[in-house]
């Protein structure tokens, strides 16, 4: 969760979305996310790689749909 939220924030603070698409995506990489024992320092690095992965694509979606919008 921590890792969507700040690549969420950055995104926010970049212009690149609106306050209320923080939460957004956050919830969006909290339903990708699989729980799974973190037994090893590798696994918490590939759930953060995850998490964060997961929040710039749903970023790069929202960003694309906002250009599209300005388009009509």
């Amino acid at each position: 969760v921590c890792s969507s939220d700040l690549v969420a924030v950055r995104a926010f603070l970049d212009g690149r979305i609106a306050l209320p698409d923080i939460a957004s995506t956050i919830g969006a990489a909290m339903k990708k996310h699989i729980s799974v024992a973190a037994d090893d320092i590798q696994t918490v690095l590939a759930a953060d790689a995850a998490a964060r992965d997961s929040a710039e694509a749903f970023i790069a979606t929202r960003v694309t749909a906002k250009a599209a919008q300005e388009l009509v």
